[in-house]
């Protein structure tokens, strides 16, 4: 028979019962526990006791999920980017990681896990200036028309990661400072502007500029805008004569030179009207005479100065006339002179023709002894017996035969005459003295002798006697 007397002895066996989360680190009985995936993990360990049992060691270590969850991002250099309800900006170029978590009912975190990465924009700075007005041109684009102060413009390439190359100008326009002048000249007058004097323009518009420097080295641009007003110039040529004044604009000249007269246009400037005025000479017309008071049966000439033509009032044409009244009274005498310049003049001359003083003698015609007395018709100045001027009164004393002749002056020096023939003797005569002024009437008588010897042939006696008694009437 066999007998067993066995002795059980205790092992000591003790369950350990645990939770760690996912990815954590769990240290039971000097082990460590990680990695381990999800669920429920039994790990045992044993230390032997007096009796030579193992204590047993049972650990449950129940592994809870954490939930990871990785978001992989890219963005640019400068940029913004929001990732659960966190904002990242001025991020440094390259790798960034960020964590965010929530916890579970098993208390294990859900992990969320950003891997950003920033990549570079190529940043680029251009600044420059230029002067108000002017044209700017940068990457391409030109730049003009802009207000005085900063501008800033920006450009842009994209890289391979999609980021922007920015290029940025900053553009300061510094002002020029620009004045306009406005102004009007006539023409052919002087303007100065800026130190700058304009003349001899033509008429219109002309534009003119002058500059100085900033201190930004832009210029102060200052523009003349000068309108040219016309004058309008007339000049006219004229010749007068002298005695012939010509009216121009309402003014008489009669001297050679140049005259001006103006008006004004519109805009304020002169129409300037010359005339150039030649005056020449007139020829000397005066008549000139020895005497303007003349005796009936006189002449008397007339003359003027030496010049290119004559014509007088009777159509002579000769520098001077011989003129001689028929009658007495007042007689007037013109004559127009032309030069050689065609310039006329015209002089009158009145000539004053006396009437002759009549004179008769009176007195015996025939005496036995003398003398006879004769008287002329008195009250004239001057009385001339047979060309003896001294003897000046009315009467004259015959002292012989003889045809007496007395000239007589009056007192405007006109003279007439007249004839009285006497006859003394002492002898006795028969012959039948013929005063002079019947011997023609007597020569018309004996032109008849014909026609009496026809009536002495032909006729009774009585008619004879009678006709011979009539003639010897008329002697």
């Amino acid at each position: 028979v066999y007998q067993l007397n066995l002795t059980v002895n205790p092992t000591f066996y003790e369950l350990t019962t645990s939770d760690v989360c996912e990815n954590a680190t769990y240290t039971w009985r000097t082990h460590s526990y990680s990695g381990l995936s999800v669920g429920l993990h039994t790990y045992y360990d044993s230390l032997l006791t007096v009796n030579g049992c193992d204590s047993v060691y049972q650990l449950n270590l129940t592994v809870n999920p954490t939930f990871y969850e990785l978001t992989t991002a890219d963005v640019c250099e400068n940029a913004t980017y929001t990732w659960r309800t966190h904002s990242y900006s001025g991020l440094s170029v390259g790798l960034h990681t960020y964590y965010d978590s929530l916890s579970t009912v098993n208390g294990c975190d859900s992990v969320y896990q950003l891997n950003l990465t920033v990549n570079p924009t190529f940043y680029e700075l251009t600044t420059a200036d230029v002067c108000e007005n002017a044209t700017y041109t940068w990457r391409i684009h030109s730049y003009s028309g802009l207000s005085v102060g900063l501008h800033t413009y920006y450009d842009s390439l994209s890289t391979v990661n999609g980021c922007d190359s920015v290029y940025q100008l900053n553009l300061t326009v510094n002002p020029t400072f620009y004045e306009l002048t406005t102004a009007d000249v006539c023409e052919n007058a002087t303007y100065t502007w800026r130190t700058h004097s304009y003349s001899g323009l033509s008429v219109g518009l002309h534009t003119y500029y002058d500059s100085l420097l900033t201190v930004n080295g832009c210029d102060s641009v200052y523009q003349l805008n000068l309108t040219v007003n016309p004058t309008y110039s007339f000049t006219e040529y004229d010749t007068i004569c002298a005695n012939a004044p010509l009216t121009w604009r309402e003014s008489i000249y009669n001297v050679s030179g140049t005259y001006y007269d103006s008006l004004l246009t519109d805009n304020g400037c002169d129409s300037v009207y010359t005339l150039v005025l030649t005056v020449n000479p007139i020829p000397d017309a005066t008549i000139t005479a020895p005497d303007d008071t003349i005796c009936l049966n006189q002449s008397v000439t007339l003359s003027v100065a030496a010049s290119t033509s004559y014509l007088w009032s009777n159509d002579s044409t000769t520098q001077s006339i011989v003129v001689t009244p028929a009658t007495a009274g007042d007689f007037t005498y013109f004559v127009t002179v032309t030069n050689e310049y065609g310039c006329t003049d015209m002089d009158t001359m009145k000539i004053h023709v006396d009437t002759l003083p009549v004179v008769t003698i009176t007195g015996d015609d025939r005496a036995c002894e003398g003398p006879i007395l004769l008287t002329a018709t008195p009250g004239f100045a001057n009385y001339n017996w047979n060309g003896d001027d001294s003897l000046l009164v009315n009467t004259f004393s015959a002292t012989a035969t003889d045809s007496v002749v007395v000239l007589v002056t009056d007192g405007n020096g006109c003279q007439s005459s007249a004839i009285h023939s006497v006859v003394i003797s002492a002898t006795p005569y028969m012959d039948i003295y013929v005063e002079r002024a019947k011997i023609s009437k007597i020569v018309g008588y004996l032109l008849s002798l014909k026609f009496i010897v026809m009536i002495l042939l032909f006729q009774p006696i009585w008619l004879l006697m009678l006709l011979l008694t009539t003639v010897f009437h008329m002697m």
